[in-house]
């Protein structure tokens, strides 16, 4: 995504593909009455990545801050689920891709 906006902005006729009818890969996040968003997607962007953090901000993308005291979700079978955890966030781990 980043290549296409760079070509763009230099007035070159881009085309994404994607295998979804989205972009993101292993992002993804859903809207939900009883806590306004959920991750479901295997993957966030963390406070480290600042080059995907920039383009979002300037394409206007909506993100938003992880809590860290909140309840765990877990969203199966299109049903959403709360439970608490004695993990705190943010925890130290080795990203993965």
């Amino acid at each position: 995504l980043s290549a296409a906006k760079l070509l763009k902005d230099y007035g070159i006729n881009v085309l994404v593909l994607e295998a979804r009818d989205r972009v993101g890969g292993r992002t993804l996040t859903k809207r939900s009455p009883e806590v306004n968003y959920v991750d479901i997607g295997g993957a966030y962007v963390g406070p480290t990545q600042n080059n995907i953090l920039r383009m979002a901000k300037e394409l206007g993308v909506d993100y938003y801050n992880i809590k860290e005291d909140a309840d765990l979700l877990l969203y199966r079978n299109v049903s959403l689920n709360s439970f608490q955890t004695y993990i705190k966030f943010p925890v130290q781990l080795a990203y993965s891709w």
